[in-house]
């Protein structure tokens, strides 16, 4: 097998590989279409390559056919790597965080009614939906004429609670039958996760699917329910889960804090295309799926044809791409240079409770078919890193120090 070097940067390697007949058969390879078997050949010859040239490459290899013959198989392969990251020299980062809030009393009487309209019964309902009811509904959302990412939803179940009689969008469905559409006016909210279009005006298309009469229990009867012995000590195990989610929510925040502070202290540039990449992915995985389920929303088609594009076209989508990259891409870095590793019964542990049901090799097996491998164990690994930098951290809270962190 030769190769040679069509390109080199130091983000990226072209290489051209010329396979001899020999090399170009592909044992046991009569039951595949000629294009199965030339994929197969081109990646057996990458990694024959690999073994003697080994490469850390930051995405999978793009294969290239460019000729196949009775002289043999020649084929082009992009590799692209990791940028170079400069971290600051001190990892002992000093953070200001929110304080953490306990549970209010309304958080509680909102989590009681959520396990009464759990444990309500449905009926179907042939009437116009009213207060107390719930409904299935298709909807997406635009604002200032441009589709809002992440808002697709099919099959959405709402509570439609008397409590919340301001709500536009709950106060938008009232009346609305199963089979009807409908469009809802309503500003979006102050922390919407796409800092741009927090307070300004969305528009939602609505389907509505079905009606459903909810008939809920009274609160003195989740007790005997949810194996507890009455409703104050219902009360307690509320607070106590509320407690552990806020928790978890303030502890999400200091990561975050953490993660723009070390990426705003370190220096790398991205790769051209890599932004655009990871809209794509994201569009992919978050809003094509759902787009291709809201048969009944017109505008779903168009969105599909020219949403991925106009996303492409924001800055600030851009920026939070950008951001999502280089703090993986920091977090690898310190993963490098503090020598942090997932150890094989960390590993062990983390494919288990994928599935308890499953060996552990089941579960790799069936993972390495795709990219979810590499994907999840660059989240697991960045967890642990992040974990890493928040025990270090001086973390501040109400103008206190409330950690020191390690040296």
């Amino acid at each position: 097998m030769k190769h040679s070097i069509l390109s080199q940067t130091p983000q990226s390697l072209k290489l051209r590989f010329q396979l001899s007949p020999e090399e170009s058969r592909l044992p046991g390879g009569d039951t595949l279409s000629a294009a199965e078997r030339q994929q197969q050949v081109m990646q057996n010859a990458l990694d024959r390559y690999l073994q003697t040239e080994p490469q850390e490459y930051a995405r999978p290899p793009q294969l290239k056919l460019l000729s196949e013959s009775s002289l043999g198989l020649s084929f082009a392969c992009e590799m692209e790597f990791y940028p170079e990251v400069k971290l600051p020299e001190n990892l002992h980062l000093k953070l200001d965080v929110p304080v953490l809030a306990a549970p209010e009393q309304k958080e509680i009487q909102q989590a009681l009614q959520g396990l009464q309209i759990r444990y309500g019964e449905q009926l179907l309902a042939d009437r116009p939906a009213q207060w107390g009811d719930v409904v299935l509904i298709d909807t997406l959302a635009t604002c200032l004429g441009q589709y809002l990412p992440g808002s697709a939803r099919s099959q959405l179940l709402i509570v439609l609670d008397p409590a919340e009689k301001e709500d536009p969008f709950l106060a938008g469905l009232i009346g609305l039958s199963a089979g009807q559409k409908t469009e809802i006016n309503k500003p979006l909210s102050a922390d919407y996760p796409h800092a741009a279009w927090r307070g300004k005006p969305a528009r939602y298309q609505v389907y509505l699917h079905q009606v459903r009469a909810l008939r809920i229990p009274p609160a003195e009867v989740l007790p005997s329910l949810l194996n507890e012995s009455n409703l104050e000590s219902l009360l307690a195990v509320i607070f106590e889960e509320l407690k552990v989610s806020k928790t978890t929510a303030w502890r999400n925040q200091i990561r975050e804090t953490l993660s723009e502070t070390l990426v705003a202290q370190s220096e790398l540039s991205l790769p051209n295309g890599w932004v655009e990449g990871e809209l794509a992915g994201r569009w992919k995985s978050e809003d094509e799926t759902p787009l291709l389920k809201l048969k009944e929303l017109p505008q779903s088609a168009e969105i599909l044809k020219k949403g991925l594009l106009n996303l492409k076209m924001l800055p600030h989508l851009q920026n939070e791409a950008s951001q999502a990259l280089k703090t993986r891409l920091v977090l690898r870095a310190v993963a490098e240079r503090e020598g942090i590793t997932l150890e094989q019964p960390e590993l062990e542990q983390l494919f288990q409770a994928l599935n308890p049901e499953r060996p552990v090799k089941e579960i790799v097996a069936q993972l390495k078919q795709g990219p979810e491998l590499g994907v999840l164990l660059g989240v697991w690994l960045s967890g642990k890193v992040m974990n890493h930098l928040v025990s270090r951290a001086e973390i501040r809270s109400g103008g206190e120090v409330i950690q020191t962190g390690q040296a």
